[in-house]
């Protein structure tokens, strides 16, 4: 039988066995009992969150223009707005193919997960929670949130954060789901499958109307032997928790890996039919920026100018002024640069970013294609 698998207890009002800075605290320590409160910081994880956003979106410059343009590319594939605008739970992992980042903390993928992460917090600031966890910057052994209990870790201790930030009263929400010493113990030792029980029951607090992104970068890091059972066990819980109709709120979970998935990473059951693939001829003219990430979140709102009964064009393979994105890709200011289709060419493509510096990049793909998981 499934560890996780018990019926979940919905919120309630009764007692509870631990307070929310208890609780906090015993996430964060890594000894059980936890030290005396003076001892300890258990906010210490929400300046941490904050500043691995700082880190990753700090390191845009890092990368080249058409790596920077291959993940915004995203915004040209219907797998991913589907993914982005869907009002149903969903999980998609999306593989980045980038030669030669399989090593690196933070990648291009990175880059794009920590502006994508804010700007959606910047756009639905009432209606959405967001947590995040970049592997690389916690793939070393002797990090407090190394591997897949370090990641869950870190997770659960974002959402409890923003829970209590929303209701610091707990009017609306609860911890008594933990309704034994034994679960508090085996919390405060830090077990996987009480973490992975934790994070679904305090999703299931969230209130309705609002969705949860729960963005995870870099997990190619997590596809180490000795780290594959963990892994493939918390992926058992993030499909169990976009299985679960029970919640209020919607829940919306998005991958990257900056490399290429593994035999056994696409093999993992949740993967299966969600999974896209980007290629090296993949490329949106733009550079990362949150602007442009802001755009889609807006535009799904309808917040942003359409013509009557017309939708959005995104997804629809059309630049801005109609033409499609084999002649013509534009930048945040508008200005028209040169397609994909030339650098499937051999020809060098001058990119614009946004300060206005123009960059030759020369063309190593002939291919142009773009291939999205079935």
């Amino acid at each position: 039988m499934d560890k996780t698998a018990q019926s979940l207890p919905r919120p309630g009002f009764s007692t509870t066995l631990v307070s929310f800075h208890h609780f906090l605290t015993i996430l964060t320590c890594s000894s059980y009992p936890p030290p005396r409160p003076q001892d300890s910081d258990p906010y210490a994880i929400d300046r941490l969150s904050a500043r691995d956003l700082k880190h990753a979106s700090d390191e845009e410059e890092t990368f080249s223009p058409d790596l920077q343009g291959r993940v915004q590319y995203l915004f040209r594939s219907r797998r991913f707005l589907g993914w982005l605008n869907g009002p149903s739970h969903s999980i998609l992992l999306v593989d980045a193919n980038i030669e030669g980042s399989t090593d690196l903390n933070i990648s291009v993928t990175s880059v794009f997960a920590a502006n994508f992460s804010k700007s959606i917090l910047s756009v639905l600031p009432e209606q959405a929670v967001v947590v995040h966890f970049f592997c690389g910057p916690h793939s070393y052994i002797r990090d407090e949130y190394h591997g897949p209990t370090g990641m869950v870790l870190f997770l659960v201790a974002q959402l409890a954060l923003q829970l209590h930030d929303m209701d610091p009263e707990m009017a609306s929400w609860d911890l008594n789901f933990i309704d034994h010493p034994e679960r508090l113990a085996r919390l405060g030792q830090h077990d996987l499958a009480e973490l992975c029980r934790t994070f679904h029951a305090l999703v299931d607090r969230v209130p309705q109307g609002m969705t949860v992104y729960c963005v995870i970068d870099s997990v190619g890091f997590m596809d180490r032997d000795r780290m594959w059972p963990d892994f493939e066990f918390v992926m058992q819980c993030l499909d169990r928790v976009v299985n679960d109709e029970g919640l209020r709120a919607t829940v919306k979970v998005l991958m990257f890996n900056q490399s290429g998935s593994t035999y056994r990473m696409k093999r993992v059951p949740a993967f299966e039919g969600n999974r896209l693939d980007l290629a090296p001829g993949d490329c949106l003219a733009v550079t990362i920026s949150r602007k442009e990430i802001e755009k889609q979140p807006r535009q799904a709102l309808g917040e942003q100018a359409s013509p009557p009964h017309e939708p959005p064009n995104f997804g629809r393979g059309t630049s801005e002024t109609g033409t499609t994105d084999t002649e013509t890709c534009r930048n945040a200011g508008g200005t028209a640069l040169a397609s994909p289709t030339a650098a499937s060419a051999g020809k060098d493509t001058k990119y614009i970013n946004e300060r206005g510096t123009t960059t030759a990049v020369a063309s190593k793909d002939t291919r142009g294609t773009h291939t999205e998981a079935n």
